[in-house]
């Protein structure tokens, strides 16, 4: 949930809301009251209804009874989580200064991710960036959503959290899902003579700034 985009529609939350509320009573929360699977009937909504927007997979609606998102979406979810929870480390992943990550692009070609533990940084190393450099800000928004689920699964809770530590300049180029960045910010800053920390948390807010600290992510200088 933490890496879509809250769709701001409020006649779809009004009408899932209502569906959720009677279902939800009854119901005894299920693993450990996160996500959970209710059933809604089906419903034909006019396209009038959302405003001339479209909520595509990876959104996901704010109600009275929860987040509400695309069975396709939960069922995603739910795969990625299954396919985490087999996963044994040789290693202890907390333990590692390295990791190394193949990315296949569009079925064309591969080439490895560096997750450097001690840097706190990501690197893309592709010999091929003319082809799939602008999938780079997805793909690393994706690695680093794919590491938190393994280090929580697998690592001890009282163990520090990890983070990642983004220069200035390239923070306005990630994925606006992991940064929330909207266009206007992203302008703004781009008109900057030089990208700083302090440019960067001028633009934004406390709430945004409450979302890095969840995804573990923030706009910090090399060696510092």
């Amino acid at each position: 949930m933490g890496y879509g985009s809250n769709s701001q529609q409020n006649v779809q939350n009004l009408r899932l809301s209502t569906c959720f509320s009677t279902g939800l009573q009854s119901m005894a929360p299920k693993d450990g009251g996160m996500v959970t699977p209710c059933a809604l009937p089906d419903h034909i909504s006019p396209k009038a209804d959302l405003d001339g927007k479209q909520l595509m997979t990876g959104d996901y609606i704010t109600g009275t009874k929860g987040h509400y998102m695309p069975r396709e979406s939960f069922l995603y979810l739910r795969k990625y989580e299954r396919m985490i929870e087999k996963i044994t480390p040789p290693t202890p992943i907390h333990l590692l200064d390295h990791i190394i990550i193949p990315i296949n692009i569009r079925q064309s070609h591969w080439f490895p991710a560096h997750i450097n533990l001690q840097t706190r940084g990501i690197s893309l190393l592709d010999s091929s960036q003319v082809n799939s450099a602008a999938s780079y800000p997805q793909q690393k928004m994706l690695i680093w959503k794919f590491f938190r689920m393994v280090w929580t699964t697998h690592v001890s809770a009282g163990a520090p959290g990890p983070y990642w530590a983004i220069p200035p300049d390239r923070f306005i180029r990630l994925h606006p899902r992991l940064t929330n960045l909207t266009p206007t910010m992203t302008q703004t800053l781009r008109n900057c003579q030089q990208i700083t920390i302090s440019s960067i948390l001028e633009v934004t807010n406390d709430h945004i700034r409450t979302r890095w600290n969840r995804r573990g992510i923030r706009p910090e200088l090399a060696g510092t």
